[in-house]
């Protein structure tokens, strides 16, 4: 009876440990997308082009975010994930407070470097834990639930994010959304443990440490799986970031729309989508996994296909109010992969080498994905802007998801190839 009673609190546990991890992804998503509902004020009040805008939504951010996350991983694989995931937590809370503050691009570029610092340690520690705290028929489950923190984030970052601008402007727009982040670095330190795991590490002293890093990365590029999948979740992250950052812009330019009308609805239209979307494609991938390692993969395949139509249909419908569903049903479809994609990840690796793969993963996702994407769209759009005025975001959008889609198809096949 005794064991029964400690084996349901251990189970009870594990749960809750879940819960403070999504709601930490999701607050780091809530930092990540609250600027995208305020680029209009923004760039009117500091004067910026799309490029900067660019700069600031993508690379500012993930630079940082991809070149700290795979030492901090390093670090979290020594057994310090309690301690990362709180760092990061103070770290991205306190940067967007500080975006507040800012009197132009460079300042505001420094905060965003600094949210990016800040959010790089959090998911790989995260999907280490979870990883292992979760039975392999249950993981693509748990790591789903673990990525509606972005769906979360984003709607949480849209409608209150509209309505803080609305009642206190942008500035202390992003001081009002750090503060919760303090809160949670109390809960990370009282309810994670520092070692929860099977698989726990004594000292490593740096010299046998530098050894395993050289032993371990080649080990991960000579993974024909890991050869594709980053290059996946790029992709994914390329279409699903700059639909989530630039929509919003582009709703009120070619339509009017008021950001208190655009907040709310997209929070609600894309945020709902994903999270439904995430959890959705989690449970279809963990109960298709008895068929076979392919089928998750197949899963995230069928639905990057079906998100296709809804994709470009956004962009040549005639209203806002047609905008809404189509963006939430593109968010749904491109939401489904994610999972999937974690977990076969996580499972074609060692034991000891999880979180740094997670890390160099989302170093190529942050890099091309969070980084170069809106950049990208930022620039086309300057470029476009002569010739086709307030059309221009609409065109660089289309370019950009054009050049994505099949890139992310293709990857998804290559590992279907190789699970056969």
């Amino acid at each position: 009876m005794t064991k029964e009673i400690q084996s349901t609190a251990q189970r009870d546990r594990v749960w809750y440990v879940l819960a403070i991890l999504v709601t930490a992804l999701t607050l780091s998503y809530v930092d990540r997308y609250v600027l995208a509902i305020l680029i209009q004020p923004i760039k009117r009040d500091l004067g910026l082009s799309d490029t900067q805008v660019g700069w600031l939504i993508g690379f500012a951010f993930a630079a940082t975010y991809a070149v700290v996350g795979v030492p901090v991983a390093r670090y979290a694989d020594l057994g310090h994930r309690r301690r990362v995931i709180a760092s990061s937590v103070a770290v991205w809370s306190l940067m967007t407070a500080s975006c507040g503050f800012a009197q132009n691009f460079l300042q505001l570029a420094v905060g965003r470097f600094g949210v990016g610092v800040g959010e790089a340690g959090a998911l790989p520690a995260s999907q280490s834990i979870i990883t292992e705290l979760f039975p392999a028929e249950k993981r693509n489950t748990a790591l789903a639930l673990l990525a509606c923190g972005g769906a979360l984030g984003l709607t949480i970052a849209f409608s209150l994010g509209s309505v803080l601008d609305h009642w206190l402007g942008w500035r202390w727009t992003f001081v009002v959304i750090a503060l919760p982040g303090i809160l949670l670095c109390v809960i990370v330190k009282r309810w994670i443990d520092e070692l929860p795991l099977a698989r726990q590490k004594t000292a490593i002293d740096g010299e046998v440490e530098a050894e395993r890093w050289q032993h371990d990365l080649p080990e991960l590029c000579r993974n024909k799986i890991f050869r594709h999948l980053p290059f996946a979740q790029a992709a994914n992250v390329v279409l699903l970031f700059n639909q989530a950052q630039w929509i919003p812009a582009y709703i009120e330019r070619t339509f009017g729309a008021s950001r208190s009308q655009i907040g709310p609805m997209l929070g609600l239209m894309q945020g709902g989508a994903g999270l439904i979307g995430t959890i959705f494609g989690g449970l279809i991938a963990d109960r298709l996994l008895k068929r076979g390692a392919a089928w998750p993969i197949r899963v995230a395949m069928g639905a990057a296909l079906a998100s296709v139509v809804p994709m470009f249909g956004v962009y040549f419908v005639p209203t806002a109010s047609q905008v809404y569903p189509l963006a939430g049903l593109m968010t749904l479809f491109l939401s489904m992969p994610t999972g999937a994609i974690f977990s076969t990840l996580q499972n074609a690796v060692p034991a000891g080498t999880r979180s740094t793969a997670a890390a160099v993963s989302a170093m190529v996702a942050a890099f091309v994905g969070l980084g170069a994407g809106p950049l990208v769209v930022g620039f086309l759009s300057d470029r476009f802007s002569a010739a086709e005025g307030p059309n221009s975001l609409r065109s660089a959008l289309i370019v950009t998801d054009a050049v994505a889609t099949p890139w992310l198809i293709f990857h998804l096949w290559r590992v279907l190839r190789i699970l056969g």
